[in-house]
């Protein structure tokens, strides 16, 4: 005479989604041993999570006996939720593998147009026919952004960076720079022959990320020259022109 289990009392525990997958697996091979070689789970981890199942449900899913294994009515039930939940886990892996596969989606990017210009025309052409489904968005300017507020992905920057724990940075390249001048101002007005005697030239000087002028280091071998009070100079002519204008 087959023994059935006598019901069971219900747990308040929450239910594991993942039981729910190796109840259906149990469910469809009808054998413990083949959903634990699918699942790549020993037989015992399948079995204790099945019983674990049935004790926060307080229902009785298999009905084991010498012979044979059925399912209760209440798993059949139970069965057809446990098939949506695995349809919904294999479109989400799906999706997961798709995006690998093919980036889609918004990238913002911002970085200074001479940037762009001349060092990324190609990349960024190559970027944009290679990946054809990334919506890309170019900021083409050197200006101090808020990163997340805005919604950027990456920034592009020349110089130091300031100190932020939020933010993630790394070095792409390093750029040596040089003083030059045109032939006809130096025929005009005499070539330098010691850094100090450029504070007596014209001069066309970059602005630094917070708009002050950017200093001039020049070395060579072991000596070192800066021209901080060239630069300190121009920053107070631009802020007194600034608070004139204002």
């Amino acid at each position: 005479m087959d023994k059935l289990n006598p019901a069971m009392e219900q747990s308040h525990a929450p239910i594991d989604p993942n039981d729910l997958l190796i109840f259906a697996s149990v469910a469809e091979l009808g054998r413990f041993s083949r959903a634990a070689e699918r699942m790549a789970l020993p037989k015992s981890t399948v079995s204790r999570r099945l019983a674990g199942l049935e004790q926060r449900l307080g229902e009785r899913l298999l009905l084991r006996t010498t012979r044979r294994q059925s399912l209760t009515k209440f798993a059949l039930q139970l069965l057809e939720h446990a098939r949506q939940f695995v349809a919904e886990a294999e479109a989400v892996s799906a999706l997961s593998e798709h995006r690998q596969a093919t980036p889609s989606g918004r990238l913002r990017v911002s970085m200074p147009s001479d940037f762009a210009n001349l060092l990324l025309a190609d990349t960024l052409a190559a970027f944009v026919a290679l990946y054809p489904a990334i919506d890309l968005e170019l900021d083409l300017s050197p200006r101090r952004l808020d990163l997340l507020g805005e919604g950027f992905d990456m920034v592009l920057r020349m110089g130091t960076l300031p100190d932020d724990a939020s933010l993630a940075a790394r070095g792409l390249a390093d750029f040596s720079f040089g003083l030059y001048a045109a032939p006809s101002y130096l025929a005009e007005h005499g070539a330098p022959d010691h850094p100090q005697n450029l504070a007596r030239h014209a001069a066309i000087r970059m602005l630094r990320a917070h708009g002050d002028v950017g200093t001039w280091t020049l070395s060579k071998q072991e000596e070192h020259w800066r021209d901080e009070a060239k630069a300190a100079a121009q920053s107070a002519a631009r802020a007194d022109m600034a608070q004139a204008t204002a």
